[in-house]
C-alpha cells in the first residue's frame, strides 16, 4: 500500500503543476477501492478485508484538500463505522476452541446408577411362608421406579450406547466446524444447540466432564458464523453522485 500511495502522490503532483484537476481521478480511484469492499462484503461476506480497504480509500481522500473529495471522505468514514460494530466471529479461533471439544467428549465416562440395596429380614421361627412373605414385602418397598422427568437424571446409557453417543456429539461439533468455515449460521447453530442438548439429558450436572463442555459450548453458541452485511456501501453513492456532478459542471463548462 506504501508504494501505491507514493505513486499515485507522484502522479497527483503533475497533474496539479500541469494545472490538470485530479478530482475526476481522485474519485474514480476511490470507487474501484469501495467497489472491490463491495464485493467483499457481498460475495464473501469478508468484513475485516472489506474494512482494510475502506481505511485505505479514507486515507486516500484525506490527502486532498477538496469539498468534493471530502464529502465522499466523510460518507467512507461513516461506513468504516458501521462495519465496526458488526460483530465478527474470528474463523481460527472459534474452529481452534471446537476441535479440542471433540477430545472432551471421547473422554466423557457414565455416572454411576446408584443402586439401592433391599433390606433383608432375616428369618426368625419356623413359619419360614411368614418370613419370606414378609422380606418380599420390605424389599418391594425398596423398589425404585425411574422415570425419564428431568433433563439432569442420570444417564441409562450401556458402553455401547456411549460410544455411539460419543460419536453422534463428535459430529455434531464437526458440524459447527462445517459451518464457521462455510459461514452458514443455520448449521453452526443447530449443531451446537443440539449438542448441548444431549448434553443436558444424558448427564447429570454432577459429571464434571459434561458440565466441562457445556460451559465451553455456552459462549460458542452466542457467536454469529454469518454476520448481516450491508447491501450497499453507502460511500459507493456518494462517490457517484459527486461524479456525475462533477461531469455536469465540467459539461456545463464546456459550453
Amino acid at each position: 500500500q506504501q508504494e501505491i500511495i507514493a505513486t499515485q502522490n507522484s502522479l497527483m503532483q503533475r497533474l496539479q503543476q500541469k494545472g490538470i484537476s485530479v478530482e475526476p481521478l481522485a474519485i474514480e480511484d476511490a470507487l474501484q477501492i469501495l467497489r472491490h469492499a463491495q464485493f467483499e462484503l457481498q460475495a464473501t461476506q469478508n468484513v475485516s478485508g472489506a474494512l482494510q480497504l475502506l481505511q485505505f480509500a479514507q486515507t486516500n481522500l484525506q490527502r486532498y484538500n477538496s469539498i468534493a473529495l471530502n464529502t465522499i471522505e466523510q460518507a467512507v468514514g461513516a461506513d468504516i463505522q458501521m462495519l465496526q460494530a458488526i460483530s465478527v466471529l474470528n474463523v481460527t479461533q472459534t474452529v481452534g476452541h471446537l476441535l479440542p471439544l471433540q477430545q472432551q467428549v471421547q473422554q466423557l465416562t457414565l455416572s454411576a446408577v446408584p443402586q439401592v440395596k433391599a433390606a433383608v429380614t432375616p428369618v426368625v421361627g419356623e413359619n419360614r411362608f411368614r418370613a419370606a412373605w414378609q422380606q418380599t414385602v420390605q424389599a418391594l418397598k425398596q423398589v425404585v421406579v425411574v422415570q425419564r422427568t428431568a433433563t439432569t437424571m442420570v444417564p441409562l446409557l450401556n458402553q455401547q450406547q456411549l460410544v455411539d453417543y460419543k460419536l453422534y456429539v463428535q459430529g455434531l461439533l464437526q458440524q459447527a466446524v462445517w459451518g464457521v468455515l462455510h459461514k452458514n449460521q443455520s448449521v453452526y447453530q443447530g449443531a451446537l444447540d443440539q449438542a448441548v442438548l444431549m448434553l443436558q439429558q444424558h448427564f447429570p450436572s454432577s459429571n464434571v466432564g459434561a458440565q466441562n463442555l457445556l460451559q465451553a459450548l455456552k459462549p460458542l453458541q452466542a457467536l454469529n458464523a454469518q454476520p448481516a452485511v450491508p447491501q450497499k456501501l453507502t460511500s459507493i453513492a456518494v462517490a457517484e453522485q459527486v461524479q456525475q456532478k462533477l461531469l455536469a459542471s465540467k459539461v456545463g463548462e464546456a459550453t
